[in-house]
Parts: structure tokens; sequence; C-alpha cells
């Protein structure tokens, strides 16, 4: 798959840095620092995530490990699992 002008068979999506969550759930390394500590093809932002689902027409087959429904809506976060959740069952 073609990312961001990049061949990947991995993508993965983790928050970026910010200070206000950092008081409360410790260091978040964002995605520049997490694709060079554990080398996965591709790190984005999940503030990408919808776009990215919507660059996936016209592909058949997307892997995924079973939903589980143990995530909880952070209110003021679109970018949560929660909502990722949402779009990806939305999208299959």
């Amino acid at each position: 798959m073609n990312v961001e002008g990049s061949s990947v068979q991995e993508i993965l999506f983790v928050r970026d840095q910010d200070p206000y969550y950092a008081l409360w759930e410790g260091d978040i390394k964002g995605p520049k620092a997490t694709q060079k500590e554990y080398a996965i093809d591709k790190v984005l932002s999940t503030t990408k995530f919808k776009s990215f689902l919507s660059s996936l027409q016209g592909i058949n087959n997307i892997n995924h490990f079973p939903f589980f429904d143990d995530v909880r809506d952070h209110p003021r976060n679109e970018n949560d699992c929660f909502h990722f959740l949402l779009l990806l069952k939305a999208y299959l």
C-alpha cells in the first residue's frame, strides 16, 4: 500500500504530543518518535485516520483484530479509540 509517498505493509495511528494529556497519562511520543523507536513502516497522527479511511476506496482486503467494546467515548476528543471504531465499522 502506498501512504504519503511510501510503500508500507503496516500503519500505526498514535496521538500527537500533548502537554495536557502528558500530565495525566505520562509522556506521549507522537508519530515521529514512535516510528523511530519501534521501526514501524508508517506512523501517522490519529487526526489523519478519517482521511486515511477515505483513501482506502477500492481496497478489498483489510486485516484487523476483532473489535472489542471496552473503549469509552472521550467527549472532547474525536480522535479517540471510540471514534476510530465507529469510523472503521462504518467503512467495513
